[in-house]
């Protein structure tokens, strides 16, 4: 399966950036591994026009924001930030 995502990664022109917290089968297709800032740094700066985050949607969400010319992919849509979860619009204005 790792040789069929190169293969596709290669072909396809993706990006794929994994968080640190992620399992090394992941890393070991990844073309940047790094804490959430670190990952939207390198995604500003990639060469590839589409970038797959292999992290929580926040994360795809800020490499869209930060670059909005490219096309963001998230590995898994149902990945999700207990902390950020754990906001709500009454805390916002409490």
């Amino acid at each position: 399966m790792q040789d069929e995502i190169l293969r596709l990664k290669k072909e396809k022109g993706v990006c794929i950036l994994a968080h640190a917290y992620q399992s090394q089968d992941i890393w070991e297709v990844a073309d940047f591994i790094g804490d959430s800032f670190a990952l939207s740094k390198y995604a500003a700066k990639a060469p590839q026009d589409t970038i797959m985050m292999c992290g929580v949607r926040f994360m795809a969400e800020t490499v869209k924001v930060l670059s909005p010319e490219k096309t963001a992919l998230l590995a898994n849509p149902m990945a999700g930030c207990p902390m950020a979860a754990q906001i709500d619009k009454k805390s916002l204005h409490g």
